[in-house]
């Protein structure tokens, strides 16, 4: 199957990020601040790739697995799916900002920084034995919660297994509220940051 191209998302005004429904509610309520993406997920180099510091989130349901969430999130599974909107629409309530990005191969760090992130150990375990040589990006985010929901019809070229989506017409983010308070993101940033002993292969200044 080839590869879709790459221009066509980078052109995009605005992009969304393809992330578990239960993953997107945690990060619009603020339980969660980590995105962790290894390879295999993106079109052209089938790795993931930060194409954007601001984006959307995207809700998906495919593969999100209850077996593979913590136990404190697996009643918001639940309400996801039974909040599941039709097939031909993507409903979208929040956006998200890269505030830090740390790339490790330290499986026991990342264990330790399970109150940060929804999914459970085997999964973590899983993936980071997915392609072992390559590193785990640990994305740190500041969610932000909508101030309405949108609700954008599904196109063609949003089917697979892709993390990106171009967006042909760009959603407002205005009046956007915080899901989390600065300083509180910004004590999350310095934990990861310390229990991973590095600093940020990128850091956003805010």
């Amino acid at each position: 199957m080839p590869r879709p191209p790459l221009e066509p998302l980078l052109a995009a005004p605005q992009k969304a990020l393809k992330e578990w429904a239960v993953v997107c509610d945690a990060l619009a309520s603020g339980q969660q601040s980590v995105l962790l993406r290894k390879g295999g997920i993106i079109e052209e180099t089938r790795d993931f790739q930060l194409v954007e510091q601001r984006f959307l989130m995207y809700p998906t349901y495919e593969h999100q697995n209850l077996d593979s969430v913590q136990a404190p999130y697996r009643e918001g599974f639940q309400t996801t799916l039974a909040n599941k909107p039709s097939d031909d629409i993507v409903r979208i309530d929040a956006w998200a900002e890269v505030t830090d990005l740390f790339l490790t191969h330290d499986l026991d760090a990342l264990l330790e920084l399970a109150d940060l992130y929804a999914w459970s150990e085997d999964y973590i375990r899983m993936r980071m034995a997915y392609k072992p040589r390559k590193p785990m990006n640990v994305v740190i985010v500041r969610a932000h919660r909508l101030p309405k929901t949108v609700d954008v019809p599904v196109e063609e070229h949003f089917a697979g297994c892709k993390s990106w989506v171009p967006l042909a017409e760009a959603v407002p983010l205005d009046g956007s509220v915080h899901a989390l308070a600065e300083d509180e993101h910004d004590l999350r940033v310095k934990r990861v940051a310390t229990v991973l002993a590095q600093e940020p292969v990128l850091h956003h200044h805010r």
